[in-house]
């Protein structure tokens, strides 16, 4: 990796405030560090921007981090692994406390995983990405229940083998993102995801998966052409403030229904359009 680094440099002067957001980004002490180009997989360094200048392949992971306050730009690039169950990982950390990452502008190809944070992270951002065909796991796990203030926009993502996302964190935003072939787990409360579509799924589960989340929004988004339910909401628990509404469901196939609620309480459904399910529109427990 190459870094351009330059002394007592002073920008903006004649304005502070966007000198502080200058220096804050991409400053250490007074060294400026310029988005260093990247042609090869490795462990992305705290404080620094990085560039693609190329797509890449590779057989492991291809990045790491244990630092916080990254940008990964892909430039547009690809980044491939092996296609197969033990490729590793596209973007993979397992440090905790990480602040202010953000990867976007990238495919992330044929890894057993795509991109994974196991421990926790906050203010975390994925957008204007694609991520394709993991083989072996989730397209993005984020599995640390102290994850806070995530932001996943504008994401295609296809035939990943396990959960297209899997969330364990909360206010994780999911918006503007395309998703088929797979499912989406979300574990924790106060987490939104809006304005999606989810469709084709073929997962033995739902395609949207809720486990008992409170407070947490599924607003305008489409589903279509899911095997088993659309929306399945776990039975036995309490996810108060939770709210579907201004869903589309439409075309679905085998055994699904629009949603399927186990048996929650506190939860409210509304102003959803229903179109061609293949059972019930909504299935409520009895009793």
């Amino acid at each position: 990796l190459t870094e351009k680094t330059f002394y007592n440099y002073q920008p903006f002067p004649s304005n502070p405030s966007v000198t502080k957001f200058f220096r804050d980004r991409y400053f250490k002490g007074n060294e400026l560090f310029l988005d260093p180009d990247i042609a090869a997989c490795g462990s992305l360094s705290a404080n620094t921007v990085y560039t693609l200048n190329q797509s890449i392949q590779s057989n492991t992971t291809c990045f790491t981090t244990t630092g916080s306050n990254i940008i990964l730009e892909g430039n547009g690039y690809e980044i491939k692994g092996a296609f197969n169950s033990s490729g590793g990982t596209g973007f993979s950390s397992s440090t905790s406390n990480l602040n202010n990452i953000t990867i976007r502008n990238i495919s992330i190809l044929g890894f057993g995983a795509g991109i994974s944070f196991t421990g926790s992270v906050f203010n975390l951002t994925i957008r204007d990405s694609t991520i394709n065909n993991s083989n072996n796991a989730d397209g993005i796990t984020l599995s640390n229940s102290a994850t806070r203030d995530v932001l996943i926009q504008n994401v295609t993502m296809r035939n990943n083998n396990d959960d297209h996302i899997n969330i364990n964190g909360q206010r994780v935003v999911v918006n503007n993102s395309r998703l088929f072939g797979s499912r989406v787990t979300i574990t924790n409360n106060n987490n939104n995801f809006t304005y999606n579509t989810l469709n084709s799924s073929t997962s033995s589960t739902a395609a949207l998966n809720l486990n008992c989340e409170a407070n947490t929004s599924i607003a305008y988004n489409i589903f279509g052409a899911n095997t088993v339910d659309d929306i399945q909401i776990g039975g036995g628990c309490a996810p108060r403030g939770t709210v579907i509404e201004y869903n589309t469901f439409v075309s679905s196939s085998g055994l699904a229904n629009g949603i399927e609620n186990g048996g929650t309480v506190g939860l409210t459904i509304r102003h959803n359009i229903f179109r061609a399910t293949a059972n019930d529109a909504i299935t409520l427990p009895s009793g």
